[in-house]
């Protein structure tokens, strides 16, 4: 980020919310987050908003529903501060640059979850209390996205993936016609992106943060991801951690459940495959070494040899 657009951030900042520090890039992806520092550490954090697909409605839609959720003892989420009129974001312009929107966040001081049971129990418990929520109407129909349906998911697989196996895109084919078993997972908020880097642990309280993802649909997507990231960094200890986070949830791992989280660690997988193609730069070998992966774990899905169920 160029020197010029962060001492306008920090101005607009400092103008906008009546908060002032020195800014320093945290994580840049799509969207850019900053921590706000004074001489004590992280004030605030800030982020500033991808260039594209996200519009001013979906952005008001989530912070409106970070502030109306209500935290409980098992779940707790970094709000968002409003404007000196009241206003939960705002944008910037400068010379050059696509006008970008941005939002501060309370900042939230502590650590990532432990591959531990006792904490996935916990984060499980969050979760639960998450998903019980009401819809909140008014602020989650904005927040339906193209990638979050499982049509879409497919046709945008056999236009943009032929690197993968005939074999891996027969088992996405089978998304167009598959039906959620409704009696175990309700549709309402969810979070997106469950994974470890989106939660903090502070004062012994679990806190989700980055809801960037968060929309309205089934909520067994929250519990796929999470699993989808036990398979891909915890193989060893996926299993354990998976069912202590069941455990916390309420809700038994059966035949039944395990064939609905599958078609959503298919759709997880072809999600992670499009954002690394539309969002990131890499040689050629690494993201054919990445569709090589994602043919290995698709695979697995169909023949019942992923850790997380073993």
């Amino acid at each position: 980020m160029s020197h010029d657009l962060r001492s306008t951030l920090a101005a607009a900042i400092a103008e906008e919310y009546q908060l002032s520090g020195a800014l320093r890039s945290v994580v840049k992806g799509h969207n850019h987050t900053f921590a706000l520092d004074n001489e004590h550490g992280a004030l605030a954090y800030v982020r500033m908003y991808r260039e594209e697909g996200r519009t001013a409605e979906q952005i008001s839609a989530e912070l409106n529903m970070l502030g109306a959720l209500i935290e409980t003892t098992n779940f707790h989420c970094s709000k968002p501060f409003k404007t000196t009129d009241g206003r939960n974001f705002t944008s910037i312009n400068i010379s050059g640059f696509q006008a970008r929107y941005f939002a501060v966040f309370e900042a939230i001081n502590g650590r990532m979850i432990e591959n531990c049971e006792g904490e996935y129990r916990q984060l499980g418990r969050a979760i639960r209390d998450l998903h019980t929520q009401s819809p909140l109407p008014g602020y989650i129909e904005n927040r339906v996205f193209e990638e979050a349906d499982f049509d879409k998911i497919y046709e945008y697989a056999q236009r943009n993936l032929q690197e993968l196996s005939q074999e891996s895109l027969r088992i996405v084919d089978r998304l167009k016609n598959y039906n959620i078993d409704a009696e175990a997972f309700g549709c309402g908020i969810r979070h997106g992106d469950v994974n470890p880097n989106n939660l903090i642990l502070s004062e012994n309280k679990l806190y989700m943060i980055d809801f960037d993802e968060c929309d309205y649909g089934c909520q067994a997507f929250d519990l796929a991801s999470i699993a989808f990231w036990l398979e891909h960094t915890s193989s060893n200890q996926a299993k354990m951690l998976f069912k202590a986070l069941m455990s916390g949830y309420g809700m038994e791992v059966t035949d039944e459940v395990t064939a609905s989280l599958n078609m959503f660690l298919v759709h997880k997988q072809i999600l992670t495959l499009r954002f690394l193609k539309k969002y990131c730069t890499m040689p050629s070998e690494i993201w054919t070494d990445m569709v090589r992966r994602a043919d290995l774990f698709l695979s697995n899905v169909v023949q019942g040899r992923l850790n997380v169920f073993a």
